[in-house]
């Protein structure tokens, strides 16, 4: 029966990894035995959540009419192999996978909130220094309108593409961030000798001067149908850009800054 117990805990903080976010990000990015440590451990933490009700209704003997209500009798467990304490472990294993599966459905629920899952993934992956930039990007930039001071990161791909811009989402596989979706304020290509950066297209200017309907803040609509999608195995860097720093960098201004 010890075995069964065992899978019982698995089971129970499987249940709840799979279902709540953070649990299965934390998870997923472990290694070796890790993972089956965390599992047990959420396991063996719902366990202790059910046993106090447990408790309860065992002193207070509400087991017999529940047993009644089930036409369930001592003669029962003895067919069946079982002794009256092993049952009541079973119940208690029962009782913690419901309670894991309960607490992990309202977590799933709350997660689709944007804000909490964006808050929750940010706290997850501060142990990951390229996970953490593009969460923060994100985060900073989420009470932010258009056309004010917003946080750039920097993306250069294996190709040598260069995008900079706006970090608005992400997709998760593994315990990792696997893709990557971002509105983009320039773009452009490191020379493959001298890896400079050399930037051909300007979005500012199209953002402004095409969309902004007269008015200094930028259409979201327009941010929409300019957003670019990459997977993170084609990623070779990512940092971070603030106008201000990269012009001083330049021999001269360049024609474009969001504050002209």
């Amino acid at each position: 029966m010890g075995v069964l117990y065992i899978a019982f805990v698995l089971a129970t903080g499987y249940i709840f990894t799979t279902l709540h976010l953070p649990a299965n990000h934390k998870v997923l990015k472990s290694q070796g035995w890790v993972p089956y440590f965390h599992v047990a451990m959420y396991g063996f933490t719902f366990f202790l959540v059910a046993l106090p009700l447990l408790l309860y209704l065992d002193i207070k003997d509400y087991a017999r009419p529940i047993a009644a209500y089930l036409g369930l009798r001592h003669y029962h467990f003895n067919e069946w192999g079982v002794s009256l304490n092993e049952a009541k472990i079973i119940v208690w294993s029962i009782c913690a996978m419901f309670v894991s599966t309960i607490v992990g459905v309202l977590s799933l629920l709350l997660h689709k909130l944007q804000c909490i899952r964006t808050w929750s993934l940010k706290k997850s992956v501060r142990g990951d220094v390229i996970d953490s930039v593009i969460y923060n990007n994100i985060t900073s930039n989420q009470n932010k309108t258009e056309g004010s001071s917003f946080s750039y990161i920097s993306i250069t791909l294996k190709s040598r593409k260069v995008y900079v811009g706006l970090c608005n989402d992400t997709t998760l596989s593994s315990g990792g961030i696997t893709g990557i979706k971002l509105t983009p304020v320039l773009s452009g290509f490191r020379d493959k000798d001298t890896l400079q950066i050399k930037y051909k297209t300007n979005y500012f200017d199209h953002y402004t001067d095409h969309h902004s309907d007269g008015k200094e803040e930028w259409n979201s609509e327009t941010f929409n149908k300019f957003k670019v999608i990459m997977k993170m195995e084609e990623v070779e860097s990512i940092s971070l850009f603030d106008i201000d720093e990269y012009l001083k960098f330049q021999e001269k201004k360049v024609p474009w800054h969001p504050t002209n």
